[in-house]
């Protein structure tokens, strides 16, 4: 729809077609990995515990990349549509890598004491997402 709003359609379904080839890829590639060996990750929306909740992209986008998105089905509290984890239940999950899409929060995680004995952070696993059009993770439902 937007290709055609702004007049470029043909490039529009072209992309399309290379985003969908590149899901299919990625899905191939993880396809044999076993719940046990997948990378346990957690992802923070904007704020530190600010996370996925089931029936998000996010949610979608982290299973398709054949990882364990550890907030997903878990118990959040909510503030509209946004869902929050306790740090406790953080600690709990222990994730092995943590992604964000606020700049600067990966030095707020690797610098809170709070969060100093997940894996992520003894690790220094935690990597902000790249920004481009939008960011790669923005909230919303699919």
């Amino acid at each position: 729809m937007m290709g055609k709003a702004i007049g470029r359609y043909d490039k529009a379904l072209a992309y399309t077609r290379y985003y969908r080839e590149a899901i299919r890829r990625v899905g191939e590639r993880v396809a044999h990995l076993p719940p046990e060996k997948r990378v346990r990750l957690y992802h923070s929306v904007n704020e530190a515990r600010r996370t996925d909740a089931p029936g998000t992209i996010e949610a979608d986008w982290t299973r398709a990349a054949g990882v364990v998105n550890v907030s997903v089905g878990e118990p959040l509290k909510g503030k509209g549509e946004k869902s929050f984890a306790d740090i406790e239940q953080i600690l709990v999950w222990n994730p092995e890598v943590i992604i964000v899409n606020e700049d600067g929060v990966d030095l707020e995680i690797l610098a809170d004491r709070k969060w100093a004995s997940i894996k992520a952070v003894q690790n220094q696993k935690v990597f902000p997402i790249p920004v481009g059009i939008s960011r790669w993770g923005h909230p919303g439902r699919p």
